[in-house]
């Protein structure tokens, strides 16, 4: 259970917002059927404009929504959809970071799952990928997302999100050009809304949409349902340029559309990654794994570089018809797709552009060297593969397992030490980056025992790592030390610098060209890396629930503004 800092508690119920009272920082009003919190200090400052609907942003915060048919932003049509009582979580504990996705561009906006069901959000919401019904403009410190149920499970994208509710209802946010939530129309959302069900299904089991940077020119969401038999249907809605929908034609679509070669195959996972570009997935319970989408650069692994227009099962192509464990792919804006299967006998397969020599086979890199059929990839990546992440777009792809001996191994690109080697430059054979470092303070264990990997979810060529390490209580508690390496310039590693290059701070001695020790009590659990080079910052899910940030400005979430933190700091909630 989280401790809980009453000194932190600062909200004040004012009651009923009037145009005579001095309202502080953090007082919070009724104003019609609504919520807010005040931000800045004023007197006589309407917290929304009723007649044009718009939220006084600069002195007020939205809390929560009202459930008549002409509050401010509320569903004529669906008043249930609508929460209309303020929540207030100085207590609640952390459980999940968004699901891991295929996307590398979650763009300077995080969001985590509370342990009673609430998903709260903080970062820039140019894009509407908040999911908090205020629009553009950044969150300082942590919002709720507006969904008036318990989720269970979600995913979040550059320009928007999608969520599981445990009754299984499916709501979606952010962008919407291409009609991709499924709603019927492409009005971009500025806070979640439910997707209907499907005729015959019953409920929703998982969905995802893509992380690219141009959603409203070309985006396709995935939807997985059942129906009350328990057999499973996927649908998707949205982009279909190269054939994204998956029923033949290139048309787009702005409903949900059941890709019918799936039906009655178990799929127990979907995935959805770039926009313009992009491809779609699935898993069954039984390994089989099926893409379809664009495939300039040979990421779907059917022999040619035609795009594929219905699902095609990878293992009757030059994949093992054998189970696969992990699927993951990337693509986006045409930059260079590949693709990566780990399957359950530990062996990871590849198919895609090779330009940093990713495929592990030691070959020359170029712009133009690509495989356009799966291959096993060589050398350590052929054998006794426990996970693996990837970071960066085609052209700049670093890519890190974890084998059975709890060692990481490292290969592909380089500029910013995300090898964890000590030194730059691409290395198109495996690296280790060592066991442990010897410090003025002692020698320190790093690459031995480690347990979980993370990539940061950059979508550029600024690529970072983290990993955790059983520090002794892995087993008791399930927790570790955490550790990074890569791209830092903002200090989102957490490791008391800021620099990639030069170090300095309270750790003088790191250099993030190696494992750097993340500064964090040795109880980590999870960890989430996002944002642009400039704008990156990271999380740290605790063993007893609580969150620890360090990063760029207002993306750590402490009320920062544009000043970047280079060591982590619990995160009051």
């Amino acid at each position: 259970m989280a401790l809980l800092d009453l000194g932190k508690i600062k909200i004040t119920n004012k009651g009923l917002w009037s145009n005579v009272t001095n309202y502080e920082v953090d007082d919070f009003v009724q104003s019609g059927k609504h919520t807010f919190i005040c931000i800045a200090n004023n007197l006589n400052e309407e917290p929304y404009n009723v007649s044009t609907s718009t939220l006084n942003s600069s002195f007020w915060s939205f809390m929560a929504q009202g459930a008549d048919s002409g509050d401010w932003n509320a569903a004529s049509n669906s008043p249930k959809h609508i929460l209309n009582k303020p929540q207030f979580l100085p207590s609640m504990e952390v459980v999940k970071f968004p699901d891991p996705g295929n996307g590398h561009r979650h763009y300077r906006a995080f969001h985590v799952l509370m342990d009673n069901g609430e998903i709260r959000c903080w970062g820039t919401g140019d894009a509407y990928q908040l999911g908090d019904g205020q629009g553009n403009g950044n969150r300082y410190r942590p919002v709720s997302v507006g969904i008036p149920k318990k989720v269970t499970r979600f995913c979040t994208q550059r320009h928007g999100g999608v969520a599981i509710t445990e009754d299984n209802e499916c709501w979606v946010w952010g962008q919407n050009g291409q009609g991709q939530h499924g709603l019927n129309h492409t009005t971009d959302s500025y806070f979640p809304r439910a997707v209907p069900l499907p005729t015959g299904m019953t409920k929703f089991i998982s969905a995802q949409g893509p992380s690219g940077s141009s959603p409203n020119s070309g985006s396709t969401y995935i939807y997985l349902c059942e129906n009350a038999q328990g057999q499973r249907f996927v649908y998707t809605a949205g982009y279909s340029g190269h054939g994204q929908i998956g029923d033949g034609a290139v048309v787009t679509r702005h409903t949900l559309t059941q890709v019918t070669t799936l039906n009655n195959i178990d799929v127990e996972e979907v995935y959805s990654e770039g926009t313009n570009y992009g491809i779609l997935g699935v898993k069954c319970v039984n390994g089989d794994i099926y893409m379809w989408g664009h495939n300039s650069f040979g990421a779907i692994g059917n022999g040619t570089t035609s795009h594929q227009n219905t699902p095609l099962k990878c293992q009757t192509t030059s994949l093992p018809d054998l189970p696969v464990k992990k699927l993951s792919f990337q693509s986006d804006q045409g930059s260079y797709g590949y693709s990566y299967a780990l399957l359950e006998n530990g062996q990871l397969w590849f198919t895609g552009q090779n330009q940093n020599g990713v495929d592990g086979s030691g070959s020359a890199t170029g712009s133009n060297v690509q495989r356009n059929s799966w291959v096993l990839v060589g050398g350590e990546g052929s054998s006794n593969v426990v996970d693996f992440v990837h970071s960066g777009e085609g052209r700049y792809v670093t890519l890190m397992i974890l084998k059975t001996d709890e060692k990481v191994y490292t290969i592909g690109y380089n500029d910013y030490g995300s090898l964890g080697i000590g030194l730059t430059g691409a290395r198109n054979s495996w690296q280790i980056p060592p066991a442990s470092r010897t410090y003025p303070h002692g020698n320190v264990p790093c690459n031995i025992n480690v347990k979980k990997i993370f990539a940061g979810k950059s979508g550029d060529s600024h690529s970072n790592f983290l990993f955790i390490r059983d520090d002794g209580e892995w087993d008791s508690h399930g927790h570790g030390k955490a550790f990074a390496m890569g791209h830092n310039s903002t200090g989102a590693l957490g490791t008391g610098h800021e620099s990639a290059t030069s170090p300095g701070g309270a750790n003088t001695s790191w250099d993030a060209r190696f494992p750097d020790e993340c500064l964090l009590p040795p109880r980590v659990v999870e960890m989430y890396c996002a944002g642009t080079d400039a704008e990156r910052a990271s999380m740290a899910l605790l063993s007893d629930g609580t969150l620890w940030t360090s990063g760029y400005g207002f993306h750590n979430g402490r009320e920062t503004d544009n000043e970047a933190i280079n060591t982590f700091g619990r995160l009051t909630l």
